[in-house]
């Protein structure tokens, strides 16, 4: 059964994977995606043979020059940092991931102790309080009565 345990990954392996790819592969991808497409927009435009070669030309060439590149650039390096720091995370991850799961283990260790001795102290102090219910019903005989203390009252 241990064998069992072991080579089944933890939820929380699983759910730091897929917030992984969510947070920081898919949205690299994405912008790969989007500069590739950039580029490809920008050769089928030059390679339109109906197009207007004058301002057009010189118009789309300013537009790569100075705001496709210089985004590519800028962007690229953050998407590369992204992804070195992403691989960096899941080394430090794998690493971290034992010790985690042993404090885990030793947490749950701990609540379950710590409910069973509750539960142990509530068994007590109810069966304490029932058995202390005939004091209650001695020290309510120097109590007065209730219909006196009416009476007395009103008058």
């Amino acid at each position: 059964m241990a064998a069992a345990e072991q080579s089944q990954p933890p939820a929380s392996t699983a759910r730091h994977r897929r917030e992984t790819w969510l947070g920081i592969y898919l949205p690299a991808g994405l912008f790969a995606l989007l500069m590739a497409g950039g580029v490809l927009l920008v050769v089928v435009v030059f390679a339109a043979p109906e197009k207007r070669w004058g301002l057009s030309l010189i118009a789309d060439l300013l537009l790569t020059v100075l705001i496709l590149c210089p985004s590519m650039l800028c962007l690229g390096v953050i998407a590369v940092g992204l992804a070195v720091a992403s691989i960096k995370i899941g080394v430090l991850h794998n690493a971290l991931a034992r010790p985690l799961r042993r404090a885990q283990q030793a947490s749950a260790k701990v609540s379950q102790r710590a409910e069973n001795a509750t539960g142990t102290l509530s068994e007590y102090a109810t069966a304490f309080s029932a058995r202390m219910v005939f004091l209650s019903k001695l020290m309510n005989v120097f109590d007065q009565p209730e219909d006196e203390a009416e009476n007395d009252h009103h008058d």
